[in-house]
């Protein structure tokens, strides 16, 4: 039997893969199989890109802002509390309501503290996941909230420069890997025009947790 490893990190981590094979198809939040496909593809959208998650050394905020500059007016954000608690270090968010904010013209939503299913079904809203590394991080690191997004059907935005997670996500056509920071805007744009307008990405990311789940453990990455 493969290692399972719960998240001791609290609920926003919906699932914590460990840096060995994990058999997902005994992974205790993996459960988004109980549903048709359907039910996934289905789901309304109301937030147009969501960052979520825990925040860490690993990850960062700049490219993220970057992305925000090309992204059509009044874009619908959902971002995490620890997300959201480094962007404001950086730019001044304009209180809209309870756990909504303004800024660059575009609004966020603040994702308060949920039970994991709550939390999964907030950011089913979502039409494309983001997910950050620093390019110079040497470490070992894989993040979860990638398969958090593709659990549900969500296209992945992976800002950074890691082979192994560039050849998932390109091989099985259910997100890109860009490096934001050095990327020119209308790349960016056409990047983001992809994700929004293929019908066929939430369907690859569903369709290969899936097999993943049933058939094999997943591969160790590095």
């Amino acid at each position: 039997m493969k290692s399972l490893v719960k998240s001791s990190l609290g609920p926003n981590y919906v699932h914590h893969l460990a840096f060995f094979p994990v058999d997902l198809s005994s992974h205790f939040l993996y459960d988004c199989f109980k549903f048709p496909i359907s039910f996934y593809l289905n789901a309304p959208k109301e937030y147009d890109i969501c960052y979520v998650g825990s925040f860490s050394s690993p990850h960062s905020v700049h490219g993220f802002i970057c992305l925000i500059d090309v992204l059509p007016f009044s874009s619908q954000i959902l971002i995490s509390e620890s997300v959201f608690n480094e962007l404001r270090q950086l730019h001044p968010f304009v209180r809209q309501s309870l756990n909504c904010y303004k800024f660059n013209e575009h609004y966020f939503t603040v994702l308060p503290y949920l039970s994991p299913s709550s939390y999964k079904s907030e950011v089913l809203k979502s039409k494309i996941g983001f997910v950050s590394l620093k390019s110079n991080y040497t470490g070992v690191c894989y993040p979860s909230r990638v398969f958090t997004y593709l659990e549900l059907g969500i296209p992945v935005f992976f800002d950074g420069n890691k082979e192994s997670i560039d050849s998932l996500l390109s091989r099985n056509e259910m997100g890109i890997e860009v490096d934001v920071l050095n990327t020119p805007p209308e790349q960016l744009a056409e990047c983001l025009h992809l994700l929004f307008s293929n019908p066929d990405y939430p369907i690859n990311a569903l369709n290969y947790i899936s097999g993943a789940s049933s058939k094999s453990p997943l591969p160790l990455f590095n």
